[in-house]
């Protein structure tokens, strides 16, 4: 079955084509999506067109959606690999385009990866309910970005403070790459054409949300048999875990943030070990009764809610141990003939020791707020499709 996406303004809706009333939503609720689907007979070849309305509000610190919108799906019932575009009947419904629609399959709305954003990019190009989202995508994008670099820096401040990270540093180097009119593998193309041939590195991105760090990472892997990916996300779980351990065992009723001394933390980093097991790399947490390998419990205990609710005060005391650790984890990694990806925020990748370094950026940054929006569409659509 291939499916293809399309938007069309709320204010545009007419009963005579199947649409469903405007509702009213709250716009102090938070994220809110409903979801109503509705078939009908849309000509003799037998094509059944469902309507999926999204109804969504969003409360933050500096936009909130007030608009709807609906995302109608065109669903072959005459040929599992028949591919469709939106029938357009006078009267019907609106042509926000003058150029010819693209179409989304199946297959590429469940990849969900940059092509699938471009596509959709590409055809709600001209759709003013969809450039107002993008907007506020982007705002969004700015001040949380804002806000993250601000915690990190404070956390940067008190490890250098406690003597774990160094106070003289000078800010590294980073060749810019703009992504703009690139697919994820030209962008990964252009940076492996500046790596070693044949040996082990490190690759340090950064970047603003939305510029396809992440992606970027992934296609490495795709394309380099010897590449992994770093994340201190386990890092910080496997902290929090021997932190929350340490409070029960101390006969504590729960968690107490009061435990995060610079003693204890050195204490619990030293229980973490990098290893290798099999072949892979690991991370060992050995003490406080604990004695098991990361991915045996990546899954299971470290996404317990006591772990996972807990980790924001965690990592807010403990920035200066993870990046010590993933420093000399990534480095154990690229002797060992890897190539290490390790993405994220300058405020604490300026830490790893690296000579390659990159940051991802886009010099229209418009297009970052049309990938967060784009991608939320997708997401809503692709659930759909599962359904």
């Amino acid at each position: 079955t291939f499916l293809v996406l399309s938007l069309k303004r709320p204010c545009l809706w007419r009963p005579q084509y199947g649409c469903i009333k405007k509702k009213t939503v709250s716009t102090a609720a938070p994220l809110q999506k409903k979801f109503v689907a509705r078939y009908h007979q849309a000509n003799q070849m037998g094509i059944i067109v469902r309507r999926l309305a999204v109804f969504a509000t969003l409360s933050s610190p500096l936009t909130i959606w007030r608009r709807l919108f609906s995302v109608p799906l065109f669903v072959s019932s005459t040929g599992h690999r028949q591919m469709l575009r939106p029938a357009v009947r006078t009267g019907s419904m609106p042509v926000t385009s003058r150029h010819k629609p693209s179409a989304i399959t199946e297959d590429l709305l469940r990849a969900q990866d940059d092509k699938t954003s471009d596509a959709i990019i590409e055809f709600l190009k001209d759709n003013q309910c969809f450039m107002e989202l993008a907007a506020r995508e982007l705002d969004g994008i700015i001040v949380r970005d804002a806000e993250d670099s601000e915690k990190l820096a404070a956390g940067v401040t008190e490890a250098i403070q406690k003597g774990l990270l160094p106070g003289d540093l000078d800010p590294p180097h980073y060749e810019q790459i703009d992504g703009l009119g690139k697919t994820a593998d030209e962008v990964a193309s252009k940076i492996i054409a500046k790596l070693p041939k044949g040996n082990g590195c490190v690759v340090v991105l950064v970047g603003l949300s939305g510029t396809g760090k992440g992606t970027t990472a992934d296609k490495f892997k795709e394309r380099l048999k010897n590449a992994m990916s770093w994340s201190n996300g386990n890092c910080f779980r496997s902290l929090t875990l021997l932190a929350v351990t340490h409070c029960m065992a101390k006969g504590f009723a729960g968690f107490d943030a009061a435990c995060l001394t610079p003693e204890n933390l050195a204490a619990w980093s030293k229980m973490m070990q990098f290893v290798g097991v099999n072949g892979k790399f690991d991370i060992r947490i050995n003490g406080l009764g604990i004695d098991v390998l990361v991915s045996e419990i990546e899954n299971t205990l470290l996404k317990e809610p006591n772990v996972s609710r807990n980790i924001p005060a965690v990592a807010e005391k403990s920035q200066g141990e993870v990046v010590r650790f993933a420093s000399k984890a990534v480095k154990k990694m690229s002797e060992a003939g890897a190539v290490v990806i390790i993405e994220g925020r300058e405020q604490t990748l300026d830490f790893i020791s690296s000579p390659h370094r990159f940051c991802l950026m886009l010099s229209d940054n418009s297009v970052l707020g049309k990938r967060r929006a784009a991608q939320r569409i997708a997401a809503v659509a692709a659930s759909r499709l599962a359904e």
